[in-house]
């Protein structure tokens, strides 16, 4: 990119080929969303219903084993809830750090004013000629214009829901970002980036913009 005077004026005007970093879900998010399930909700009802009629009405012994039964399907809920959350939570986090590892080392082979280089999807701007086939860049990261290709097929299910790969032409040049090239290679110019690609819109209109937090 410093090689080319133009890309920082193409990335101002187009944008960059990345989405700012969803905002995590937060713990007790996971907590609240554990507390609806139906099996917690009964228990929840069992432990209060026994602590109301035996725990405060009831004498003696009867109390006693009340508040005791009540104390235990309290803890319980409390154990399972929070365990549940926990995976969740950790689940959530760890995808997300997948994902950013993949980005970083997925490579692409672009030709920018002329100059063969190799560059991540992030860095990617509109305006490139980017090289593609079935093998080691099947997956479609911005929008562009088929220019050269031999038996291209993609697969556009995630987006279109067609379930048979469709073939790329002069006729049929569009390279849709989000989609999978099924077989083929070739090369495309691409024309929106990031979230003004159609994949971008999508994960917009989906997160509702995205704000960053700390995970």
């Amino acid at each position: 990119p410093d090689l080319v005077p133009d890309w920082a004026s193409r990335v101002e005007v187009f944008g960059e080929n990345k989405f700012e970093t969803r905002k995590l879900t937060p713990y007790w998010h996971f907590l609240k969303d554990q507390l609806k399930e139906k099996i917690i909700l009964l228990l929840l009802f069992m432990a209060t219903l026994e602590l109301v009629i035996k725990g405060f009405a009831g004498h003696g012994m009867e109390r006693i084993e009340a508040i005791s039964e009540s104390s235990v399907l309290y803890i319980t809920v409390t154990i399972i809830v929070n365990i549940a959350a926990i995976l969740d939570w950790k689940r959530e986090r760890m995808f997300e750090a997948l994902t950013k590892r993949l980005a970083s080392s997925n490579l692409r082979f672009i030709v920018r004013d002329g100059q063969q280089l190799t560059v991540t999807d992030e860095k990617i701007c509109v305006g490139d000629i980017v090289s593609f086939n079935a093998h080691m860049a099947s997956i479609i990261s911005c929008d562009g214009i088929l220019l050269s290709g031999q038996e291209v097929k993609c697969d556009e299910s995630a987006l279109t829901g067609e379930p048979e790969p469709i073939g790329k032409s002069s006729e049929r040049p569009f390279m849709i970002s989000g989609t999978t090239v099924n077989s083929g290679n070739g090369t495309f110019l691409v024309i929106a980036v990031g979230e003004y690609s159609i994949a971008g819109k999508i994960k917009k209109d989906v997160y509702g913009g995205g704000e960053s937090e700390p995970a």
